[in-house]
């Protein structure tokens, strides 16, 4: 039985799988530069996608991860150029990815339990809870202004909020 090498390497020529191993050897690097610039945690949220016309297109699971990424995108670049000069890395792109990653090997979380909605309290009893009164008269007095209708040929305009 041949492997799976031996079959690839039926089908193309030396350069494009050469090419090919230095994509694969790209995409499982992305851990250990991302490590190399002091954010190896960054490494379980984040990973290279896709490489499409030297830019290598990166997705987090979070916008988060994405600004502390750009944060270090040149020394990120410098080092990935360093490592694969032979893919002529030109520059990063950031992007949301569309599925969880949960690359850390952990599980992902169980999703939150269904919670019901509080009870509908009458505005004066959920006015109790707010300790502060000036907070207290100014919502009083936007839900005054919301439930009044406006006067006839008129448009409600916006709340007169006053101390």
């Amino acid at each position: 039985m041949k492997k799976a090498g031996e079959l690839l390497a039926a089908f193309f020529d030396g350069q494009a799988l050469e090419t090919a191993r230095g994509y694969a050897r790209l995409f499982n690097a992305w851990e250990s530069a991302v490590t190399a610039q002091s954010i190896p945690v960054a490494a379980s949220h984040s990973r290279i996608a896709a490489l499409v016309r030297g830019v290598a297109r990166i997705e987090t699971d979070h916008p988060g991860w994405i600004q502390i990424l750009q944060a270090k995108q040149r020394p990120l670049l410098r080092e990935l150029q360093r490592r694969f000069p032979e893919l002529d890395i030109t520059g990063l792109s950031f992007r949301l990815s569309r599925t969880p990653l949960c690359l850390s090997g952990e599980p992902e979380p169980p999703p939150l339990p269904e919670t019901e909605p509080p009870p509908d309290l009458p505005c004066a009893a959920r006015y109790e809870t707010i300790r502060d009164e000036t907070l207290k008269k100014i919502l009083q007095k936007l839900e005054h202004h919301l439930n009044t209708p406006p006067a006839a040929g008129g448009t409600a305009g916006p709340p007169v909020v006053s101390k």
